[in-house]
């Protein structure tokens, strides 16, 4: 008679177990799934938006979820930042791009962050944001394409081969964007990439720091070539 009672005890004990486990499978099979996903969408993008974005998992793979969510590149939105700065009627004016630099300093493509072609892209963009430096902007300009038009009389060379149609200068830097001739690059003391370094070191050094300058030069059409050089105000 003991056994019996045991038995029937147990068979009770195990169906109020099955019929509890089936409740909650079917709460949880009710509850509208477009809830559970936006829940869970929500949480993946707690971070802000300029801090993180959704995770960034490989096509072909799962996520495991533990990946950290991937930042988003600062320059995904340079063009809309500086258009809407500069539609205030206080920003900044926009610095010139000279013809044949367009490819390379407003671009159709915002480059990856890891890719050099992005370099000038966000030095442009950068200076463009900032406002002029009244005291220091213009006397800086000037004295640049004085040193420079200075070294090319010294070297002998035709003043009129190496053209700067933008030499601009902010708070924090400037900015040169000109043209000379490959075959210039030849003969030293002809070409900005000779000329720039002796000006930064000589007559403009107390205004440039010569240890963070940079440059980049590009072919242009009828052997011409480009320069793009972006030169740091030097701090007290």
């Amino acid at each position: 008679m003991s056994k019996k009672i045991y038995w029937a005890a147990a068979v009770l004990v195990m169906a109020a177990f099955l019929g509890t486990v089936w409740l909650q499978k079917t709460r949880f099979r009710d509850l509208p799934a477009p809830a559970l996903a936006g829940t869970l969408r929500q949480e993946a993008h707690t971070p802000s938006p300029i801090a993180g974005a959704a995770m960034n998992v490989p096509p072909g793979t799962q996520s495991s979820g533990t990946e950290r969510p991937a930042p988003i590149r600062s320059e995904q939105f340079p063009r809309q930042a500086n258009a809407v700065a500069q539609a205030s009627p206080d920003a900044p004016p926009a610095v010139d791009v000279a013809p044949g630099f367009e490819s390379i300093l407003s671009p159709d493509t915002d480059w990856a962050d890891t890719d050099p072609r992005s370099i000038p892209v966000r030095q442009h963009r950068r200076l463009e944001l900032e406002a002029r430096d009244e005291a220091w902007s213009g006397r800086v300009e000037a004295g640049i394409r004085d040193s420079v038009q200075q070294e090319l009389v010294a070297q002998g060379a035709d003043t009129h081969r190496l053209e700067m149609p933008v030499v601009e200068c902010r708070t924090t830097g400037c900015e040169i964007q000109a043209i000379g001739y490959a075959e210039d690059s030849l003969k030293e003391g002809h070409d900005l990439q000779f000329i720039l370094p002796r000006i930064v070191n000589g007559a403009m050094a107390s205004d440039i720091d010569p240890k963070k300058i940079s440059m980049m030069v590009t072919s242009l059409p009828n052997d011409r070539l480009g320069f793009i050089a972006f030169l740091p105000r030097k701090q007290p």
